[in-house]
């Protein structure tokens, strides 16, 4: 409902943003091992004014979440010049990761790559299209793994999908 809620204007304060967040967490205890922020934006940070501030207020926030071991995990959906650039030193320098999606249709996945990466997991493989075309899709996993996660997404909420995995001894998992 809040996201709902927010108008876009010119103005874009992360550092801010950044700071409310490692706020919250401290006051729910503190860092854990399953803590951290996932950051979506449309533009680029320019609050306060003028941009000098702006800079040195987010690499201030960048530098403490950093210190505390908070990756930001960023997600970018505008078109501003420079603003993949400044996502991806978000996450870099949190430790984190940055996924662009400035294609919105893309979003869906960018939270999947979090979910993975967050679990501790690298994501390996993907396909893209439909369903029917991905039949018979083979993935390797490396031996000694001791998990492996698999995602399925579709647009089309009517739709349904179903996937079987058979493990290398030919058993069946659906």
């Amino acid at each position: 409902d809040a996201i709902d809620d927010l108008t876009p204007d010119s103005r874009t304060n992360i550092g801010a943003g950044l700071q409310t967040a490692r706020q919250l967490i401290t006051s729910a205890g503190g860092v854990t091992a399953n803590t951290y922020i996932v950051l979506m934006t449309d533009g680029l940070n320019n609050e306060p004014t003028p941009q000098a501030t702006a800079d040195a207020t987010l690499q201030a926030q960048i530098d403490a979440l950093l210190n505390d071991g908070i990756p930001v995990y960023v997600t970018c959906t505008g078109s501003d010049l420079g603003l993949d650039s400044q996502c991806a030193e978000i996450g870099a320098g949190t430790g984190g990761f940055y996924v662009d999606s400035a294609d919105a249709s893309k979003l869906p996945e960018a939270f999947v790559d979090f979910q993975a990466r967050i679990a501790g997991h690298e994501p390996i493989a993907s396909h893209q299209g439909q369903l029917s075309k991905a039949k018979d899709q083979v993935v390797f996993v490396e031996q000694g793994s001791s998990s492996v996660v698999f995602v399925l997404l579709w647009d089309n909420p009517a739709a349904t999908a179903g996937m079987t995995v058979i493990d290398p001894d030919g058993n069946e998992y659906d």
